[in-house]
């Protein structure tokens, strides 16, 4: 599928799942002229991310791809 442009009005939905993704372990890059957000949850919350996921990708907002599952302390 390939990325559509958004500049507004956005859905409620995906206007709260973000604002609520930033308020908690996720952040937001500036790219160039778009913005990327990176969403992170504790392990035990990964359903959860799963269904932010799926919002934003049936509406065209990221790819289909699952997103990728990282171990903090692998990572130290």
């Amino acid at each position: 599928m390939k990325k559509m442009e958004f500049h507004g009005p956005h859905h409620i939905n995906i206007l709260s799942s973000i604002f609520g993704s930033l308020l908690g372990d996720s952040h937001a890059q500036k790219r160039f002229k778009k913005c990327r957000i990176n969403l992170q949850q504790a392990s035990s919350n990964r359903e959860h991310l799963f269904k932010i996921h799926h919002l934003w990708s049936s509406g065209g907002y990221c790819n289909e791809l699952k997103p990728r599952e990282k171990n903090k302390d692998r990572e130290k």
